[in-house]
């Protein structure tokens, strides 16, 4: 005789049954068929959706031949047995249009268990970076994704880096991000700029960002430009007036500067055939441009100046004119090398004017420089009298002698005695190695020598 079958263990393996079938639900990888009702968004980056690329999926989910290519990724069922999506709310959004048409169709969606195990700001950055690599976040959005994504870090007592945020993102550098947070506040004007083609420069839109903000009547200005160029963008932020600048002319603005000023100094140093050599620096290397030793060779001498090649567009502002005379090629070079200095000092008071990282290069190479020559820090105005001043030597005859006019001399040579004292009417000269003290009057002058 078969007994009956005890209440309790049926309901036990029911609830049995039910939990199994509900952790099955749950195993990471496991592929489901979901309402889109089943689903919903919580936090997404993106609040902007493009209208051709949704229309797109729904077609794709329309035709029986394509259907839904990649499945949602979503959380494991909450209480309610809903599913938050992770990444695919375009696919959703299609979902949800499709469904009504067709009540049997269903979305693919794999859960993604490891999700839960993350804190939420890792999970917000995975939802956002999901985004930007499809390139289907307007500009808007992502400057807000970064924003809110470094808020959530910090509550959570993370230090993240903007640099940090750049490598995770394939951007360029810390300065991409810098400039994409500084896009959250920008108007409608400079949105309506990138959506429309008129410049999609980042720096360029971060910049006229500023100009808004601080000079509306210039904002004005640049906005009604055929063409807005990088170039033109900065030097009105840093000049406050409009000037427009052509982007080639932009990067060699220095040697252009310079050859024409060399040029109109040629009645003075030479026939207008003298000679620039450019000459690469390489002795710091500069990450974020280029640096060139500028030497002209005239028919009396060698002249030096310096070319800048940098994005931020401040360069070095002297001229062949207001070079010493050389007589080498390597003292025109090495005269050069000391302009470097005084360019840097003028990059790194600019702040507003430059990248971090251009601001950076220049800082790092002063850096270098102290270090290399040993020297301690000085005003940037004692540093360039410095530079600039150069050592004599004059040569001249006396009574038909060639000596040395002796400008520096030892006590030990002069005496003692002569030690304060004004030799009026005499000078001291070295004839062959013999310190004299002839009349002023029998010196003839022959020439001068100049050197560091």
């Amino acid at each position: 005789m078969i007994k009956p079958t005890n209440n309790k263990l049926v309901s036990s393996l029911s609830k049995l049954s039910q939990a199994a079938s509900s952790r099955k639900d749950s195993i990471s990888g496991t592929v489901l068929k979901l309402h889109p009702d089943e689903c919903y968004e919580m936090e997404n980056p993106r609040t902007v959706f493009d209208d051709a690329l949704l229309n797109s999926i729904v077609e794709d989910f329309r035709d029986p031949n394509k259907g839904q290519q990649e499945a949602i990724y979503v959380y494991p069922a909450d209480e309610n047995g809903k599913y938050r999506v992770q990444i695919g709310a375009t696919r959703l959004h299609a979902g949800r249009i499709v469904v009504k048409e067709n009540p049997d169709f269903r979305l693919k969606a794999i859960i993604d268990t490891a999700i839960v195990s993350k804190d939420e700001s890792e999970q917000y950055f995975e939802r956002g970076m999901s985004n930007i690599k499809r390139n289907n976040m307007t500009l808007r959005d992502r400057a807000n994704f970064i924003a809110d994504y470094l808020e959530k870090a910090k509550k959570e007592g993370k230090k993240i880096t903007q640099a940090d945020v750049a490598e995770r993102l394939g951007l360029k550098n810390s300065s991409a991000v810098s400039r994409l947070l500084k896009l959250r506040f920008m108007s409608a004007e400079v949105e309506s700029l990138y959506n429309t083609g008129v410049t999609t420069d980042i720096d360029t839109l971060a910049s006229l960002v500023d100009i808004q903000q601080e000079n509306p009547a210039l904002f004005s200005e640049l906005i009604a430009l055929p063409e807005i160029e990088r170039s033109t963008v900065r030097q009105a932020k840093k000049n406050g007036t409009l000037k427009i600048v052509d982007p080639e002319e932009a990067e060699s603005t220095a040697f252009k500067e310079n050859e024409k000023l060399a040029h109109a100094q040629n009645s003075q140093t030479g026939s207008s055939d003298d000679e620039v050599v450019t000459i690469a620096y390489v002795d710091y290397i500069f990450k974020t441009g280029t640096v060139n030793l500028l030497i002209k060779q005239t028919s009396e001498g060698f002249l030096a100046s310096l070319e800048t090649i940098f994005e931020h567009g401040i360069t070095y502002e002297k001229s062949f004119a207001e070079s010493p005379l050389f007589a080498s090629e390597d003292e025109a070079a090495n005269y050069a090398k000391s302009l470097i200095e005084a360019w840097a000092e003028s990059v790194i008071s600019d702040k507003d004017a430059v990248s971090i990282e251009e601001y950076q290069d220049a800082k790092s190479f002063l850096q270098w420089l102290k270090t290399s020559t040993g020297k301690a820090e000085k005003p940037a105005g004692q540093q360039r009298a410095k530079k600039v001043s150069l050592n004599a030597t004059i040569w001249g005859e006396v009574s038909g002698e060639k000596c040395e006019l002796l400008v520096n001399v030892s006590q030990e040579v002069i005496g003692a005695d002569m030690k304060d004292k004004v030799t009026s009417g005499f000078v001291l000269v070295s004839v062959d190695g013999v310190v004299k003290l002839v009349n002023e009057k029998d010196f003839v002058f022959k020439s001068a020598e100049y050197k560091e």
